[in-house]
C-alpha cells in the first residue's frame, strides 16, 4: 500500500469521526424532578425480590406476569425446528 492511500484512508477516518461528532445528538439524562419522583420508584424497584417482582409492572398486590400458553410454547420448540431446517438448506 502505498503513502498515498494510507493518508486517503486516515483522511476519510478522520472526516468520518468528525462527522459522527457533529450530527450525533448528545445524550440526555433524565430530566430532575422536584418532587423526586424517580427516586422513589428506584426504591420501590429494589425492594422487590426475584426476577417476577422485578419485571411485574405496578405493585404486588396488583396483576402478576401471566405464564405462557401451550400454543405460545409450542410456537417456541417449533421455531427451533424451523432454525436448523434454515441453517441446514439455506
Amino acid at each position: 500500500m502505498s503513502v498515498q492511500k494510507v493518508l486517503a484512508i486516515l483522511g476519510l477516518c478522520a472526516m468520518l469521526i468528525l462527522c459522527i461528532g457533529i450530527f450525533a445528538d448528545i445524550a440526555q439524562a433524565q430530566a430532575k424532578d422536584p418532587k423526586n419522583a424517580a427516586k422513589s420508584v428506584d426504591k420501590d424497584l429494589a425492594k422487590r425480590k426475584g426476577v417476577s417482582g422485578s419485571l411485574a409492572k405496578g405493585k404486588k398486590d396488583e396483576e402478576k406476569p401471566k405464564k405462557a400458553t401451550p400454543v405460545q410454547m409450542g410456537i417456541g420448540v417449533g421455531s427451533i425446528f424451523v432454525m436448523i431446517a434454515v441453517l441446514k438448506w439455506l
